[in-house]
């Protein structure tokens, strides 16, 4: 068969990859969400679900047109999900820099399955937690988040026996101090 030519994107990121430090930039991911929220228009159909059965979240992702990317995104959270509590492996979900309708989105589908929702802080509210040149956690960072997933699992079965996951259905837990 043969290679397709580059599309457009490809072009534009072979354009943004030769200009030192924009790649890293905020420039960047703002004009990519531009260009998402541009080819989302409400009157555009939206694709179809991946699953057959819909669940709240897969009808909730269908009200936002969601691109196909993001709803095997869910799908594919869903089902893991699913998979731990099948086992009955402790689970937990754990978001970072996730905002807006993803946010949401991810919340419904963690909430449905009854288990602990922990959102990590952003750098502007915990700007100790991250390195100072990007946005990746630093050591204590790292620390911070273990010390919170695993005060979030101790109370969740199995390694809290006699106790319920009730608690945790209908808060979250958030990593800040």
């Amino acid at each position: 068969l043969p290679v397709p030519a580059p599309s457009w994107v490809r072009h534009c990121q072979q354009v943004v990859e030769s200009i030192p430090g924009i790649s890293r930039s905020h420039l960047v991911a703002l004009s990519r969400h531009a260009a998402l929220a541009l080819h989302r228009r409400p009157d555009t159909p939206s694709s179809p679900a991946l699953p057959s059965a819909k669940s709240k979240s897969q009808h909730t992702a269908d009200a936002y047109h969601f691109s196909r990317g993001e709803q095997l995104t869910f799908a594919l959270v869903d089902r893991s999900i699913a998979i731990c509590q099948m086992q009955d492996w402790p689970c937990a979900v754990l978001s970072v820099n996730v905002r807006g309708l993803h946010l949401e989105q991810l919340r419904t589908i963690v909430f449905e399955h009854g288990i602990p929702f922990v959102e990590a802080p952003v750098k502007r509210e915990r700007p100790d937690l991250y390195f100072k040149v990007d946005g990746h956690w630093n050591a204590q960072g790292h620390q911070h988040i273990a010390q919170v997933l695993w005060r979030t699992l101790e109370v969740a079965p199995p390694f809290a026996p006699e106790q319920t996951n009730a608690a945790s259905t209908e808060t979250s837990i958030s990593a800040a101090p």
